[in-house]
């Protein structure tokens, strides 16, 4: 994803958004390897990454409405792994998402200000683990 010119300040945070109805409940999402890169025409620059190996990478978990189900640390259950290491943000570890959940994880404060007029984007790896509907 490309960020546009309004990117470049001190306190810069990502933030992952889940939400979910009363319809069908299952894995969810599974969230790692966050990074920032400056893409001059080559060669690309990574000015921030996160795999979430050694902790939660200072991303707090909240929520609009209810109980987050978002949840730092090994996953046993939709994809059953990492994209790397073994560590990851998920909707749930070992189970399902909550009903009509309005979570999400925000990152810590970032400081691109240094970056002012220069093309960035941010990448991530995702799974998502289709839900089942409770009637099947």
């Amino acid at each position: 994803m490309s960020l546009g010119a309004d990117y470049a300040v001190r306190n810069f945070r990502i933030r992952f958004i889940f939400r979910t109805d009363y319809s069908v409940v299952g894995p969810g999402w599974y969230m790692d390897d966050v990074g920032i890169e400056v893409v001059p025409l080559p060669p690309t620059t990574t000015v921030y990454t996160q795999n979430f190996e050694t902790n939660d990478g200072g991303f707090i978990k909240t929520s609009v409405r209810g109980a987050s189900s978002w949840a730092w640390g090994t996953p046993t259950n939709g994809p059953g792994r990492a994209h790397s290491g073994s560590k990851v943000w998920a909707t749930s570890l070992a189970g399902n998402y909550t009903d009509r959940e309005d979570g999400f994880i925000v990152s810590p404060p970032l400081d691109l200000s240094s970056l002012a007029g220069r093309s960035a984007r941010i990448t991530w790896w995702r799974t998502w683990v289709s839900p089942v509907s409770e009637s099947e």
